[in-house]
């Protein structure tokens, strides 16, 4: 992960328990090391790693696009909700997907290879006249 940006700088650090005698050790991690180890869970997979990022690009767009037009931002409430709404979403609709992959894998098993193979060659298939 180091090609990736990866400092691996975190510390030790001391946290005090509340309401608790004693401490507990903890390892910092830097909030650019965090981002670089979401993204590479989310390239190998993980849905819940994909799911922050996606949560958090539309949360980064929807607030540049605010400000951009000098339109009223959205108060932390609502960010917070709309954030667990979108990541809520982006989970449930992988499991969607899931099972459209598996359905057009069933299909394609059963369609003949040459209609495959003609498709996929046909220039014309692409760019089909737009009728009105």
């Amino acid at each position: 992960m180091r090609d990736k940006g990866y400092t691996d700088s975190g510390q030790r650090v001391t946290v005090k328990r509340e309401g608790k005698r004693g401490a507990t050790i903890a390892e910092t991690i830097s909030g650019d090391d965090l981002d670089i180890l979401i993204a590479f869970e989310a390239e190998r997979g993980n849905k819940k790693a994909a799911a922050l990022l996606v949560s958090g690009w539309r949360q980064y767009r929807i607030d540049q696009s605010l400000r951009a037009f000098d339109l009223q931002e959205r108060t932390q409430s609502e960010k917070l909700h709309d954030f667990d709404s979108w990541h809520d979403a982006y989970l449930a609709n992988q499991e969607d997907w899931v099972l459209i992959a598996e359905q057009e894998t069933f299909i394609l098993e059963r369609v003949p290879n040459r209609y495959i193979d003609d498709y996929d060659i046909d220039p014309d298939c692409y760019q089909a006249p737009i009728q009105f």
